[in-house]
């Protein structure tokens, strides 16, 4: 009795470009205290050689989003911050960061920029605040991040209640009412 036995490695990629926020989820009771919204954007150079500029094109929904309220937080090089104002974008330019490539030195070859903003107000339950970036190495065409969503929902349990709120002042307003 002749036996075949067929194996194979399942193999996948995983994109080390992307963008991420702190919050998916904001109550309308917690839009009303306007809390900061916080990004970052990673990045690695996975080429096969040394970038010499990375350049971060990041659009901002300003429907959604104050932009007067856009801080920037921290980098992993030197960056020249823009607001590039007739199409939306916030750019991020690391000129000479000379990240080289992940064969090469791979703890080296990651980089990042992380900013915070605050969302308007006047969003409603069932909007969504939508976020991506776009990473140029070079003169290569950008790399595209994943995007990011914030719902916003109406509080609709003690739960989330507490969280817009506060915990400790939602302890302390159950206390009143017993």
């Amino acid at each position: 009795m002749q036996l075949c036995r067929a194996t194979s490695v399942v193999t996948g990629s995983v994109d080390p470009n992307d963008i991420l926020v702190n919050e998916d989820t904001l109550t309308t009771t917690q839009l009303a205290t306007q809390p900061y919204l916080d990004y970052t954007i990673r990045f690695q150079n996975t080429g096969n050689d040394t970038a010499f500029t990375v350049k971060i094109i990041n659009p901002i929904d300003t429907n959604k989003l104050e932009l007067g309220s856009i801080e920037f937080v921290n980098s992993s090089h030197p960056v020249q911050l823009k607001w590039v104002n007739y199409n939306k974008n916030m750019e991020f330019l690391f000129e000479n960061i000379l990240l080289p490539d992940s064969n090469i030195n791979e703890p080296q070859s990651h980089g990042f920029v992380k900013y915070r903003i605050k969302p308007k107000t006047s969003l409603l339950a069932g909007d969504s605040i939508i976020n991506k970036g776009y990473i140029y190495f070079d003169f290569n065409a950008p790399v595209e991040t994943n995007t990011t969503v914030t719902k916003i929902i109406l509080p609709t349990s003690i739960n989330e209640l507490a969280k817009a709120v506060g915990n400790w002042q939602f302890s302390r307003i159950r206390q009143r009412m017993s």
